[in-house]
């Protein structure tokens, strides 16, 4: 998760780029804040209970602005 949909965007890009571990790209989720929530918020709804969040980048300052922006998400859908 970018610290902006521009930011997690480019992030996106350069692992498709890469070929992300062979997975699909519309697979893969990363945005902002709002933007993983609302993606996140629909798997419940498929019969998903858990999430787990791999990083698409390796850069250690990146990966941890994405663990705390990733508690945000997770307050979000405690309370959806």
């Amino acid at each position: 998760m970018g610290e902006s949909a521009a930011d997690a965007a480019a992030v996106l890009s350069e692992a498709i780029t890469r070929g992300y571990r062979g997975i699909a790209s519309e697979a893969l989720v990363a945005g902002s804040v709002d933007e993983v929530v609302e993606r996140f918020a629909a798997f419940p709804r498929l019969g998903y209970g858990e999430i787990v969040v791999r990083h698409l980048t390796n850069e250690q300052p990146r990966v941890l602005g994405s663990l705390a922006r990733l508690e945000k998400v997770r307050a979000a859908l405690a309370t959806a």
